[in-house]
């Protein structure tokens, strides 16, 4: 199935020849139901106005018939809509239990109503309309054998990318099991796989980025990739909503009391805590490992993608210091903005 980030171009249905419409269309009715008989009559030219007949047993016992009408137009309304019931319905005795209008483009809702009222008028118990919109999203979410098929639109690369990158994932996953195991804390070097100044320091950098290449603290193996201990700060966090801030000492109150926190924090308020700063890198993000090192750092050096926003971390949270509680971006607020003392 495509992602869902991916652009994908819309799937022509009327640029089809009529009949292999109609071939696509039987293969879709064909796996809806277990029938007791089917019949494309449209294959033959002598339909008598119905493209696909099948007959459905239900769960009762009762035998369903279904009329199937296939009609690949560029654009449909609801007069053609009224004409391919009475011409589903013109050489039949009883009207269909079902009546099914596939259509190779999308209809607005007046004339998909048209077509239920003036249906139903008819004596159509049960009556289904299929738009191209919802052909393509079967096609795409159920059927991608008849996208290739009709269409020669293929995803086993997409899907041979995936695998590959889920071993991939679980390799490097064991690796880093094995050489880091519970409890180690080594210190870890972190390159970037762009970087070409290495083990020189960069001069160049712009403002704000972080180093191509440094050295950091192991914290621990998560789900999904692994903890590094970037700094350590203050925080406060709110009593009552459990939302947290870093605590700015460039703030003049905190610079005036000479790192006193508790008399320009409202202590009643919030909670003061030493964390970590922790990066977390995701697996996906590691591209080898160099459990060796060099003559510069001899201890494990991570070649990483710098793929997040400039960096290898997919986010960038608190650990307390002194327990096992976390805090994360999106429940961060402003220093600036905490509650006054009391």
């Amino acid at each position: 199935m495509a992602k869902p980030t991916q652009t994908t171009n819309p799937l022509h249905f009327e640029d089809l020849d009529p009949r292999r419409f109609e071939d696509l269309v039987l293969a879709f009715v064909y796996r809806l139901r277990t029938w007791e008989d089917i019949h494309h009559d449209g294959r033959t030219g002598s339909d008598d106005g119905v493209d696909i007949r099948a007959i459905e047993r239900a769960i009762d016992g009762s035998l369903r018939h279904w009329f199937v009408q296939c009609k690949r137009y560029r654009s449909f309304a609801s007069g053609q809509a009224k004409a391919a019931v009475d011409e589903a319905l013109a050489k039949v005795s009883e009207p269909p239990d079902v009546l099914l209008l596939v259509l190779g483009c999308d209809v607005s809702l007046a004339t998909r109503t048209d077509y239920e009222t003036y249906a139903a008028g008819k004596g159509v118990a049960t009556t289904m309309l299929w738009t191209s919109a919802k052909l393509e999203t079967m096609l795409y979410a159920e059927h991608t054998d008849l996208l290739f098929s009709f269409f020669g639109v293929s995803f086993a690369r997409t899907e041979r990318t995936r695998e590959n990158n889920l071993k991939r994932t679980i390799a490097i996953k064991r690796k880093l099991a094995r050489l880091i195991p519970h409890g180690q804390i080594p210190d870890l070097l972190i390159r970037s796989i762009d970087d070409d100044v290495y083990p020189d320091i960069d001069e160049t950098r712009e403002r704000g980025k972080i180093s191509s290449w440094f050295k950091t603290e192991f914290s621990g193996h998560y789900y999904n990739g692994i903890d590094l201990i970037l700094n350590i700060q203050m925080i406060i966090i709110d009593c009552e909503t459990g939302k947290w801030a870093m605590i700015d000492h460039n703030d003049p109150q905190i610079e005036a009391a000479k790192f006193e926190y508790d008399e320009v924090i409202n202590t009643a308020q919030y909670t003061i805590m030493k964390v970590f700063t922790v990066g977390r890198i995701p697996f996906r993000n590691i591209f080898e490992i160099d459990e060796d090192g060099d003559e510069y750092y001899s201890f494990i050096h991570l070649h990483c993608r710098f793929a997040d926003n400039g960096m290898p971390y997919e986010v960038i949270m608190q650990r307390e210091v002194d327990g096992y509680r976390e805090f994360f971006p999106k429940n961060q607020f402003p220093f600036a903005e905490r509650r006054p003392l009391a």
